[in-house]
C-alpha cells in the first residue's frame, strides 16, 4: 500500500518520533546509570571514611572525658578530635573554637562523614563543643557525662545546640586515594 500526501507526512513524523523517542529514552537511561553509578561510588567513599576515622577512634570508645585531655587516660571534645585526625595525618588546634575555623563551612543537609559538627552547649552565641560526624546523623564525640560515644543530631540536645559544621578533609581523602586506615 502506497501512502501519499498528508498520510505519508503523518507517518514520517511519527516514525521520526518514534527514533527520538528512543534517542530521548536512551540518553536518559545512560543518564541514570551514570547518576546511580555516582551514588553508589559516593556511598563507597563515605564508608570508607566513616571505616577510617572510627579506626582512627578504636580503643577510645568509653574513654572518661577529662577538660584538656588529649589521650586515652581522658579527652575533652576538641582533645578527641584533635587525637583522632592526627592518626590521619591532620595537625588540628585543641580548641572547638579554633578547629572552626579551618575548613569550608558546610550547611547541615550537607554533612558528609569525616566533617567537624560544632556546638554552642552554653546558648552563649559561641562555640563550646565538636564532634565528628558519621554519617546518618550521628557523630562521634567525647561527652562530658559519657565520655567518648557516639550520639545523633536529631536528638533534642544537639538538634537544639547546633552552630556549624566545616569541612576539613582534604580531597584526596574525601575520595581516598588510600585507604590505610591507621
Amino acid at each position: 500500500m502506497l501512502i501519499t500526501g498528508c498520510a505519508a507526512n503523518r507517518a514520517d513524523q511519527v516514525t521520526a518520533l518514534d527514533v527520538k523517542s528512543q534517542a530521548a529514552r536512551d540518553k536518559l537511561a545512560a543518564g541514570r546509570r551514570a547518576e546511580l553509578s555516582a551514588a553508589v561510588g559516593q556511598e563507597h567513599r563515605e564508608r570508607e571514611i566513616v571505616q577510617r576515622i572510627l579506626a582512627a577512634a578504636q580503643g577510645y570508645m568509653g574513654t572518661r572525658y577529662c577538660y584538656g585531655g588529649t589521650s586515652a587516660s581522658g579527652f575533652d571534645c576538641s582533645g578527641f578530635v584533635q587525637t583522632v585526625y592526627k592518626k590521619l595525618d591532620y595537625d588540628l588546634p585543641h580548641s572547638s573554637r579554633d578547629q572552626a575555623r579551618l575548613g569550608a563551612p558546610v550547611a547541615q543537609a550537607d554533612l558528609m562523614p569525616g566533617d567537624l559538627v560544632f556546638f554552642d552547649i552554653r546558648h552563649a552565641g559561641v562555640i563550646s563543643h565538636v564532634g565528628i560526624y558519621i554519617g546518618n546523623g550521628d557523630i562521634l564525640h567525647a561527652s562530658v557525662h559519657t565520655g567518648v560515644t557516639i550520639d545523633n543530631l536529631s536528638e533534642d540536645y544537639y538538634r537544639s545546640r547546633y552552630h556549624t559544621a566545616r569541612r576539613i578533609l582534604r580531597p584526596e581523602d574525601q575520595f581516598l586515594a588510600s585507604s590505610s586506615g591507621s
